[in-house]
């Protein structure tokens, strides 16, 4: 199954992925969830790489040129650098991916314990087979 996704879905799938990668799942499940996310793994690699390049741009430096980091471990900006970085992140946000997905079943997905965002994240790719039944 084709589907665009913007790299800020990109981030939440990746994470949701990786949630249920955790689970223990039927070997066909586990087999496409893992090709799935190996598919959105060079995006994801190359949203970070470039999210890197602005922080890099914007950020506030020590002398020694090391990024200054504020009291939760992020980067600190001065504020007109700031609204900057936070303009051209939102951009990266927005750029998109065209991927091809394999589907999972929902029925396994039984008696799995799993958060109802990681379902909400991962939607596209759940195929709805309990009715079969």
């Amino acid at each position: 199954m084709k589907k665009v996704l913007k790299n800020i879905e990109i981030i939440n799938i990746r994470s949701s992925i990786s949630e249920l990668m955790n689970e223990k799942l039927p070997i066909k499940t586990g087999w496409n969830i893992s090709k799935n996310l190996r598919k959105i793994d060079d995006s994801f690699k190359a949203y970070i790489e470039l999210e890197n390049k602005l922080i890099k741009e914007y950020a506030i430096k020590d002398d020694s040129g090391e990024i200054i980091l504020d009291n939760d471990n992020q980067p600190k900006f001065a504020p007109n650098n700031k609204e900057k970085f936070l303009k051209e992140q939102q951009e990266l946000f927005n750029c998109e991916d065209e991927f091809e997905f394999l589907t999972i079943k929902l029925s396994d997905l039984d008696n799995i314990n799993i958060k109802p965002s990681t379902l909400f994240n991962l939607e596209f790719m759940i195929i709805d087979d309990t009715n079969d039944k």
